[in-house]
């Protein structure tokens, strides 16, 4: 009956209406979960030393051929991904380092903060004192990737080739650009909690 149908084509039109709006929440709440999910994490452990006023940090070049031919904007701090549910930060950083550096770095570091990429990664940096520039790098562990691409070879690469200490000012301009920040804090942590220590660097506070 003419009703009967009408009734039918009614339910179908709510059941539809009902679907969709699911849909639309369910979109929402995955967008929302989606942009949760796709931060990366990386811990990260910043060695300085301060030499006759001057402030040096021990940062790495990239590895892989995508960085092989690059200098300036190619070095990193020591870091690598971690999960912060199931690792604690600063142990991750000291886990990173080891497995990059090939040398495992005691004291007690000092939580310099989170610092957000333009990528939407998240770095958690911590610093580390050294009392000299001894430090060097012996080895890193490796990534595999198709190389070159679409050729189904794959190659292993360091996650970094060489890692150096760099004065400040050079540290700056061979760092990458989204990370130049955490050196900006670095200076205004030393000059705000041990001032002394930087009080013949005042050249440098240009820099920041």
């Amino acid at each position: 009956p003419p009703l009967m149908h009408l009734a039918s084509k009614w339910a179908d039109i709510r059941i539809f209406t009902s679907r969709f709006k699911e849909r639309i929440v369910c979109s929402l709440r995955m967008e929302k979960g989606d942009h949760k999910t796709m931060v990366t994490y990386s811990a990260a452990l910043l060695p300085y030393s301060v030499n006759e006023g001057v402030l040096n940090v021990f940062i790495a070049h990239m590895g892989g051929p995508f960085w092989s031919r690059k200098n300036k904007g190619a070095w990193s701090v020591v870091k690598g991904e971690y999960a912060p549910d199931a690792e604690d930060k600063e142990a991750a950083a000291f886990r990173e380092f080891k497995e990059e550096v090939g040398v495992s770095l005691g004291g007690t570091p000092l939580f310099l903060g989170d610092f957000k990429q333009p990528s939407g990664k998240i770095i958690s940096v911590f610093i580390s004192r050294q009392n000299d520039m001894s430090l060097s790098f012996v080895s890193s562990n490796e990534f595999e990737m198709e190389w070159p691409k679409g050729s189904g070879n794959f190659q292993s690469f360091p996650e970094i080739d060489k890692a150096e200490w760099f004065n400040i000012a050079s540290a700056k301009e061979y760092l990458l650009k989204g990370q130049i920040p955490i050196l900006t804090a670095l200076f205004k942590e030393l000059r705000k909690t041990d001032p002394s220590l930087l009080e013949e660097a005042d050249e440098q506070s240009y820099l920041f």
